[in-house]
């Protein structure tokens, strides 16, 4: 078991980092290297190379950390988010517990950073998801909503209220109040407190802080808050997981607990944590006569092996030894497993592809939090992305652990429901460009936390190109029209989406030309303001596309800018201008709204630029293939005219499944899958590497633009 914590703050313009390890013979902390790094507007870059340094002047290995701890009092929001992210991915990663620190800007010092984390450590759970920044004030959005509806504001909760939600994993299945983590250091005195009031266990509180000392040797505990929200152990399971065939060392649930699920939940968790470490089987030893204990064990999956004769003293009695393997994966070194991670905008995304193949896709929409403001509060979107992340990323790696089952072909039992281990991730594909900056930055700098904890590659991936990729997803599923390893090359390709309208032209594999795209609006934005304009909720795209199905497209002549222009560019702005010209017009005429009429004419006015810009790029280029993707590439009008007009100019036309036009991540960990495919057939071809795609640095930043062009 590893002995330190690792605490940090980038809520200032400086990194304050203190390395402290845990006395085993009390409850104490004592540092062993404190450092204060200014770097003014540049945790993101510099937060983890200046750990490693930190650890490395220690003599520390990350797997000797048994803890994090890190600031989550906004001085600087994107600075703290920063921070709490990249802890949320180390912590997660490692699988030991992470705990927020409330530091006023004033007592921010390396030995504040210990003071305070014994206070949380009483009063908080360790799970990484439910770690969170505190706002002292509420967004922009929020002040001027205050402003004009007060009485939604009218609550005593303090307007940094957070909305964590607990990490599946470490919640009890029957009690969600009651949390699942890591044992440290600090709970020697719990654990041998509760283990000495079971009679048939006789180790001493040194023998609890070796165990908790020894590597490969894994403790889990169950806590649960008592009245005044200290956090108590409750029960415990411990196991030595040095050989492949780990030994139960001892479990045990408070009388006052049992028969609420929590054993069940232990071992269900230690059996994730020893898939972590690639223990094949967990054996353990149980009185013939306990009957209670059998019962559970077998509702586990153990199994009887074999029978050990007088093995129990006081009283004699035979011990009867159960085993039950963990789920066999069948991942091969020589495969590639990657995590894709996607936070560009208002969508928090994990997905996991084995290969080329996916295996999980989890989408957490915030559009229910940006609906009332009729578009994306860009600091609300990066706010929700903190809160979701853990859990999102959690849900992508167990639906990718049943996924899995299927793809062997076996039926999942009860045993099989578990995630994929993090160990067994050979990279992390994260959205880097372009983007909400303080959205991009909550993924990326989680995605660092992880590649770092785990020591795999990290890819940053541009989103853009993400969304070409939605056209080669093979999910199994048959519903996609992925029936090539690559997407087709040379090609024409048009992104439509919220935040783009461009127009590319790739002559070679991952290798592209813009050759037009917006001067102003996207095209999904202006779908969004006319929709603002008309009252029909956000987000507007779908609304308007559904009423224009019932109106008339020729109703109305919007204009059609800039379609005879002898370039590619697109202009949005004029046509937003005309059709809300067009409405206060008439409701100052006192004219009545034909809103499907307006839907559609509105709606033909895009189609009719876009197909017209279309067919001029595929003629100039003499394209054979043409991709539409993004969000609006969902329109069901634009993407059959798209489809009909370029039939007639024999032009293979592909466009992604609509579940995959919308931000996603499986699209970008497709980009990082083809690009590694890339450089393998590169590699064989003798060519230099990294031409397609290379690691990322820790050092990496985000960009909120980012061209395809090469």
């Amino acid at each position: 078991m590893s002995k330190y914590l690792l605490a940090f703050d980038t809520s200032s313009d400086d990194i304050v980092l203190n390395i402290a390890s845990f006395a085993y013979d009390k409850q104490e902390l004592l540092s062993v290297l404190a450092k204060t790094h200014h770097a003014p507007r540049a945790a993101n870059t510099e937060l983890l190379p200046c750990i490693d340094a930190a650890l490395a002047q220690a003599g520390i290995s990350r797997s000797e950390l048994s803890a994090v701890a890190v600031g989550i009092i906004a001085g600087s929001y994107t600075g703290v988010r920063i921070g709490v992210a990249t802890a949320k991915g180390m912590a997660q990663a490692l699988g030991i517990p992470l705990f927020g620190l409330s530091i006023t800007a004033e007592k921010l010092s390396p030995d504040h950073l210990l003071e305070r984390f014994e206070q949380a450590y009483q009063y908080q759970t360790g799970d990484p998801a439910t770690v969170l920044p505190q706002y002292p004030q509420l967004s922009y959005a929020e002040e001027a909503e205050k402003k004009q509806h007060p009485e939604r504001y009218r609550s005593a909760q303090p307007v940094f209220k957070s909305e964590p939600v607990s990490s599946k994993s470490l919640a009890s299945p029957v009690n969600p109040a009651i949390t699942l983590r890591a044992l440290t250091p600090y709970d020697i005195d719990a654990l041998s407190k509760l283990a000495g009031s079971i009679a048939c266990f006789t180790w001493t509180r040194q023998h609890y802080a070796d165990e908790l000392q020894m590597a490969n040797h894994l403790w889990l505990g169950a806590f649960a808050a008592d009245r005044e929200g200290r956090q108590q152990l409750i029960g415990y399971a411990g196991a030595n997981a040095s050989v492949k065939e780990a030994d139960l060392l001892q479990t045990a649930i408070h009388p006052d607990w049992r028969k609420q699920g929590i054993a069940t939940a232990l071992f269900e968790r230690l059996f994730d944590r020893l898939r972590e470490v690639r223990a094949e089987s967990l054996t353990l030893e149980v009185r013939e006569g306990n009957t209670a204990a059998r019962k559970l064990y077998e509702s586990l999956g153990f199994e009887q092996i074999s029978v050990r004769e007088d093995y129990y003293k006081n009283p004699v009695e035979n011990a009867l030894v159960l085993r039950r393997k963990c789920t066999e994966h069948a991942h091969s070194s020589q495969e590639s497993l990657l995590l894709g991670i996607e936070t560009s905008c208002d969508e928090t995304a994990a997905a996991v592809m084995e290969d080329a193949q996916l295996l999980s896709n989890v989408v957490a929409s915030q559009a229910v939090f940006h609906a009332r403001f009729g578009g994306v509060v860009p600091e609300i979107a990066s706010r929700k992305h903190s809160e979701a992340i853990v859990t999102t990323v959690e849900q992508a790696m167990f639906d990718a652990g049943i996924a899995r089952i299927v793809k062997q072909g076996r039926c999942a039992s009860r045993y099989d429901n578990s995630p994929v281990p993090f160990s067994e991730l050979t990279g992390i594909a994260v959205t880097d460009r372009p983007g909400l900056i303080g959205a991009l930055v909550v993924g990326q700098a989680y995605a660092k936390g992880l590649a770092w904890a785990l020591k795999i590659p990290l890819y940053g991936i541009n989103h853009l190109e993400g969304h070409l990729y939605a056209c080669a997803i093979d999910d199994a599923s048959g519903d996609t029209d992925a029936n090539f390893d690559d997407l087709p090359s040379p090609h024409l390709s048009l992104i439509v989406s919220g935040g783009h309208t461009v127009l590319l032209h790739s002559s070679r594999p991952h290798e592209y030309t813009t050759l037009g795209e917006t001067l102003d609006d996207a095209a999904g934005e202006a779908f969004d303001k006319v929709a603002k304009v008309l009252g029909l909720g956000y987000p507007g795209g779908p609304i308007l596309s559904k009423l224009a199905n019932s109106g008339n497209p020729q109703a109305i002549d919007f204009p059609r800018a800039m379609i005879h222009s002898k370039d590619f560019a697109f202009s949005l702005s004029g046509l937003k201008t005309a059709v809300i010209t067009y409405i206060r017009d008439a409701e100052q005429k006192g004219d009545p709204l034909n809103i499907p009429d307006i839907a559609a004419s509105f709606q033909q006015a895009i189609v009719d630029v876009k197909v017209a810009k279309v067919l001029r790029a595929a003629k100039k280029t003499e394209s054979e293939h043409f991709i539409m993707a993004g969000g609006v590439a969902a329109n069901a009008v634009l993407r059959e005219a798209l489809i009909q007009a370029l039939a007639v100019q024999g032009i293979q036309t592909y466009i992604p499944p609509l579940k995959y036009c919308g931000d996603n991540a499986a699209m970008i960990v497709r980009v990082a899958a083809a690009r590694l495919q890339a450089e393998e057939r590169a590699k064989a071809a003798g060519e230099a590497s990294g031409k397609y795609l290379s690691p990322a640095p820790l050092s990496a930043d985000c960009a909120s633009s980012g061209s395809l062009d090469t």
